[in-house]
């Protein structure tokens, strides 16, 4: 994909229903619908997401699809519910996915952490038996290095407010601002206490107009290719140049 490529997978509900994509002969699944930009157009991305590392550097050691057994030789969740400080409990268990992430860096290891060089994985749920948890996609593999990620609303919030002022500092004057939000950010599945996607909007009222979604995955660019995000909003801001 060209490395300044963007967008998003739909999602179908809070039950991942079936979605569908109108192509030119009729519905279609499994599908991929792509816009090719012309080049006067410009696009600059903010990627936030707001989680923070919560553990220093690990190694995935056994993991099939999206079903990672183990970290550094140990069962995964055990070494997750340690690092975390929480209590192997029925409750702990169940939230796990509100408050861990894996997150794997992309780019030099060794820089000083920006949240926009990770790509963090959902725990959606714990197998208690083997020990193992279950993330939302199936593209880490043994060997990997990852690092427990903390996330809360409020961090989540607060990376939303930086990334804004972050991406209005590098283009002022947008002409369209587009906006692909994971579903998972809405009030109404993570319980914060504001919408995140009311901060875009209102930080980019009268500046620019803004299109803006809630996704399944969002895709944005990292580290010279495009990505596969999970619990990210990704804001694209257009400019049009006059040649």
């Amino acid at each position: 994909a060209d490395r300044r490529g963007g967008g998003a997978g739909w999602g179908g509900g809070s039950s991942f229903a079936n979605t569908w994509l109108l192509e030119g002969n009729g519905p279609v699944r499994q599908g991929a619908v792509a816009a090719l930009l012309p080049g006067r157009l410009s696009l600059a991305t903010q990627i936030m997401h707001g989680c923070s590392p919560a553990s220093a550097p690990m190694t995935i050691t056994k993991i099939e699809g999206n079903v990672l057994y183990e970290i550094d030789g140990r069962p995964a969740l055990t070494v997750i519910l340690e690092t975390m400080g929480m209590a192997p409990t029925e409750e702990n268990l169940k939230n796990l996915t509100l408050t861990a992430t894996i997150g794997k860096k992309t780019g030099d290891p060794y820089a000083p952490f920006r949240e926009e060089d990770y790509v963090n994985r959902l725990i959606v749920a714990a197998l208690p038996q083997p020990g193992a948890v279950v993330l939302f996609d199936a593209d880490f593999e043994p060997g990997a290095t990852i690092r427990l990620m903390t996330r809360d609303n409020e961090m989540m919030l607060a990376s939303t407010r930086a990334g804004m002022a972050g991406a209005l500092a590098r283009v002022p004057r947008p002409a369209l601002a587009l906006y692909v939000d994971c579903a998972g950010r809405h009030s109404r599945w993570c319980g914060a206490d504001r919408e995140e996607a009311d901060l875009v909007r209102e930080g980019l009222e009268g500046i620019a107009p803004l299109l803006g979604f809630y996704s399944g995955v969002e895709i944005a660019p990292m580290g010279g290719r495009s990505r596969a995000l999970d619990w990210t909003g990704v804001l694209t801001l257009f400019t049009v140049s006059d040649a």
